[in-house]
This record gives C-alpha cells, structure tokens and sequence, in this order.
C-alpha cells in the first residue's frame, strides 16, 4: 500500500475530496487484500482511481445506466467492489444491488452514502438520502449481509485563511473586490452556521459498509 496523496487543500472541493478519499481508506483499511481485481461502480472517475492505486487494485469499471439491468462490466472474478456515492443517485437502488449480484456474486461490496438530517440539503441530483433504518432494509431486501460499519459526520468549515492572508498583508490583494465578495459567503455563512449551532443540521453523515451477498 502507498501513502495516500494529501492533494492540494487550498481549495474547498480539493480539501472535502481528500477528507471523504482518506476516510474510506481508512475504512477499508481493516480488512481488504491487496493486487486483486475490483469493480468500480462507475465510469472511470478520480476517487476510485486514488483508492485503487492506494491498495495496488486492478480496476474495472461499469457502463451503462445503473438504473436498468443492461448495464455491463468486464467479465472477472472481483474479490472486492467499489460502491462509492452511488446508491443516492439511482432511482430504484434495489434493483441495481440485485443486477450487482449477477456480475460480483461472491465480491466484498464496499459502500459509502451520505445522509443529511433536511432534505432541502440533498446534492441536486440525489434521489434518495437513506437513514440507517432504510440502509438496513435495503440491503436485507437485496440479500446482503452487513460485515462491518462506520459512520462519520463531516461539518461546512470556514474558510478564513485567503481573507486573513489578504487583510494581514501576507497575501498581496491580486483580485478584485467583486471577486473576494463572491467568496465572502465560504467564510461568513459557515461562522454564522456555527455561531447559531446550524451547522450541526447541516452536517453531511456518511455511512460506511462492507457487505457481501447471502
């Protein structure tokens, strides 16, 4: 296994990419060989790329709609299957954990789906954000089983350290006000968020299997 890449924090999406990427590993971790064949769940795709040369996988990836059973994989024996995100997204995840069997009948299924307490705070092409009572059923519907768990909450943090390096002069003032205006709302609405304890209901809870089928 390899050190896992720290990317470049300088940036929201960067630093939430590389919480959510070392979280999973870290999960992963516990339990899993390495130099084995995996089948991603998705086009080909950052996360499950760093994930898979993390643990020196051999990785494949599906294609097709997800949300129908013709969607295809290379034909091989997985010993393990990349879940990450998806489960939110499809409009009948039953049926895509049933068709999974098909292509992974004897496959660890690693799964990871976030939970947020509001639904006016589900991503724009989530259709399903299932509590842990749900997941439950879910999977029992499918005729999984569930190894192992985690759960993880992940907070909206300022983003101080552009503006305090701009205003304590460690930073020259290379943009225009427009520009730092846009960016006002990274720092300002999470320290209203947490001033007004919001930010515990508007926190991101992800949840972690390793499941296999029955």
């Amino acid at each position: 296994m390899k050190e896992l890449n720290t990317f470049n924090k300088a940036t929201k999406f960067k630093k939430e990419f590389y919480d959510r990427t070392s979280s999973t590993i870290e999960f992963m971790a516990w339990d899993i060989n390495t130099e084995t064949a995996v089948l991603d769940i998705a086009e080909p795709n950052k996360a499950g790329e760093v994930i898979a040369n993390f643990f020196d996988h051999s990785l494949s990836n599906t294609s097709g709609n997800l949300d129908t059973d013709e969607w295809t994989c290379p034909k091989r024996r997985y010993e393990y299957v990349y879940c990450f995100e998806v489960l939110e997204h499809l409009l009948n995840p039953l049926l895509f954990l049933e068709q999974l069997r098909n292509h992974a009948p004897k496959a660890k299924v690693f799964i990871t789906v976030p939970y947020h307490i509001l639904r006016q705070h589900w991503g724009m092409n989530h259709f399903h954000e299932m509590d842990l009572m749900r997941l439950h059923y879910l999977f029992k519907l499918a005729g999984m089983k569930i190894n192992r768990f985690h759960q993880k909450n992940f907070y909206e943090k300022p983003s101080v350290s552009e503006p305090m390096a701009v205003i304590t002069g460690k930073k020259p003032m290379d943009k225009s006000l427009w520009e730092y205006a846009k960016k006002i709302k990274y720092t300002v609405r999470p320290l209203l968020n947490y001033a007004t304890g919001y930010f515990w209901v508007k926190k991101t809870v992800r949840y972690y299997f390793e499941c296999e089928y029955l």
